[in-house]
C-alpha cells in the first residue's frame, strides 16, 4: 500500500524563498502548495476543499513587509479545535531566525525553524519534513 503524499503548505512572497518549496514539490514528492499572502494561505488552510488538514505548514515570518508570518504561526499553533491546522508541524522559514526564536521558541515550543540564509537547507528541511 502506497502512502499519502506529504502535503505542505508554504507561505512567501518572495518568489526567490519559494523555490525551496518548488524543489520539494518536484525533486522529493512531496505535495506543496504555495501561497503568496497571509490571506492566500487562510484561504487554503479553511475554504478550499481537499487542500485542508496540511501536514506541515512552512511560512515566513515577514510578508509584505510586516509579521504577518509570525501572527499566522501563533493562530495556527494555538487553534487546537481546528482539525485544519498542524499544530505541532509548523517551520518558521525566515533569515530573520535570531530576531524571533527565543520569543517563539518560549511560548510555542512546537514550532520548529529553518534559516534561509543556511547553505545546507535542503537537507536540513528533509530532515524536519520526516519526523
Amino acid at each position: 500500500m502506497e502512502h499519502e503524499p506529504i502535503k505542505i503548505l508554504f507561505i512567501d512572497d518572495n518568489s526567490t524563498a519559494r523555490i525551496l518549496g518548488e524543489i520539494l514539490r518536484e525533486s522529493h514528492g512531496f505535495h506543496v502548495t504555495m501561497a503568496k499572502s497571509i490571506s492566500n494561505a487562510k484561504y487554503f488552510l479553511e475554504y478550499e476543499p481537499g487542500k485542508a488538514n496540511f501536514n506541515y505548514v512552512i511560512i515566513d515570518v515577514t510578508i509584505n513587509g510586516r509579521h504577518g508570518g509570525w501572527e499566522l504561526a501563533k493562530e495556527l499553533a494555538g487553534d487546537k479545535d481546528s482539525p485544519n491546522y498542524p499544530h505541532d508541524k509548523i517551520i518558521i522559514y525566515s533569515a530573520r531566525i535570531n530576531e524571533i526564536h527565543d520569543e517563539m521558541k518560549a511560548n510555542y515550543p512546537n514550532i520548529r525553524y529553518l534559516d534561509k540564509r543556511n547553505p545546507n537547507i535542503l537537507s536540513e528541511a528533509l530532515a524536519l519534513l520526516q519526523r
